[in-house]
């Protein structure tokens, strides 16, 4: 049995490290960077675990997801990898090297590529159209009233109340059709092996075709523990909700 006051020293030590850790985090081993040199090791399991940490202790970056998809897809989980590099691709829709890498792994599941008109729609973001909408919609609701208040502010600032209400309708149109893209475009992915999708949200139902890990699916409907889904072609099923990973 240990003595207690050797638990006790032990226990404020580790306290001790973890507040000069916290207060002088310069001192302390990044995970981010640990993951780096794990990758490169080609420990990928240690690489996977210091990049999860790195997130959940540093918040959500570009590079963590990026570089955790990297170490996920060197393992073997195409499914989860895929996840990672369209929540990376969300942070930065305008990364070749995200994009190079999704490319990359659909073409190996034998997914259609994407098309042109499907890249640039995707790259619109409803949280750069939706602040822009907003903030012009009012500067020109201000102008409007203002106008309507002083006639000659009306008469001296017509071009700009004008231009304004243009950019407004014009930055709601783009807010309206990066909502629609966002929400109706595959939103999920299959991240485990040999799933079957289902006639129906039991286990005994029958399988109504075969999913590969990494299949990017849609989800249309929840119920209890399933998922519908429905894939690329159109083909639509129940699956376990672990069996896909809901992209935000």
């Amino acid at each position: 049995m240990k003595k207690p006051w050797l638990n006790f020293v032990r226990s404020l030590l580790t306290h001790s490290w973890m507040i000069v850790t916290g207060l002088f985090p310069a001192w302390a081993e990044s995970s981010f960077d640990k993951g780096v040199a794990e990758y490169s090791a080609g420990h990928f399991p240690e690489a996977i675990m210091a990049f999860e940490q790195s997130i959940t202790r540093h918040g959500d970056s570009v590079g963590s997801r990026y570089n955790l998809g990297n170490a996920l897809y060197r393992k073997g989980e195409v499914g989860r990898a895929i996840a990672e590099w369209r929540l990376a691709e969300r942070g930065d829709p305008r990364q070749f090297d995200i994009r190079s890498n999704l490319e990359f792994a659909r073409t190996q599941l034998g997914v259609s590529p994407v098309s042109f008109w499907e890249k640039g729609l995707g790259r619109m973001r409803p949280e750069f159209w939706g602040p822009w909408a907003l903030g012009v919609a009012w500067t020109w609701f201000v102008f409007f009233l203002l106008s309507q208040r002083y006639l000659e502010l009306g008469v001296r600032y017509g071009a700009i109340t004008r231009s304004l209400k243009g950019g407004a309708v014009v930055f709601l149109l783009g807010y309206g059709v990066s909502f629609a893209v966002r929400y109706s475009s595959l939103n999920a992915v299959v991240v485990k092996r040999n799933v079957g999708a289902r006639f129906g949200p039991v286990e005994e139902a029958a399988i109504a075709f075969p999913l590969a890990d990494g299949t990017e699916v849609r989800v249309s409907e929840e119920r209890g523990g399933w998922s519908r889904v429905v894939d690329s072609v159109g083909h639509s099923g129940w699956v376990q909700k672990d069996d896909v990973f809901r992209i935000p």
